[in-house]
């Protein structure tokens, strides 16, 4: 009874997963860009008044922060792994010659 429910519990926090982005902060390095994404994010927040329900207020910081990051820096594309991939290839590489060598 007890493994279902662990079970259960998995599953569901599997399946409440979301796609996590993944900005290109480099870009506020940039001192023109930090500023614009700092005073775009503010006007944002700003614009709407204060409720008395603190969640409602950290989704719309949360969202503002989000939408700005968006127009300002952009989303990274993501380069799964392409440096590792080269140098294990050139490991596995360098293996098959050695047992090549040691085959033959």
């Amino acid at each position: 009874m007890v493994r279902v429910r662990c079970s259960n519990k998995i599953m569901e926090m599997q399946e409440a997963r979301y796609e996590r982005i993944k900005w290109y902060s480099e870009k506020l390095e940039d001192v023109v860009i930090s500023h614009k994404f700092k005073h775009d994010t503010i006007r944002r927040i700003v614009r709407q008044a204060e409720s008395s329900d603190i969640h409602q207020d950290w989704s719309h910081t949360k969202m503002c922060t989000a939408e700005t990051a968006q127009e300002v820096l952009g989303q990274e594309t993501r380069k799964r792994n392409e440096d590792w991939y080269d140098d294990v290839y050139e490991h596995w590489e360098e293996k098959n010659e050695a047992r090549m060598k040691f085959v033959k």
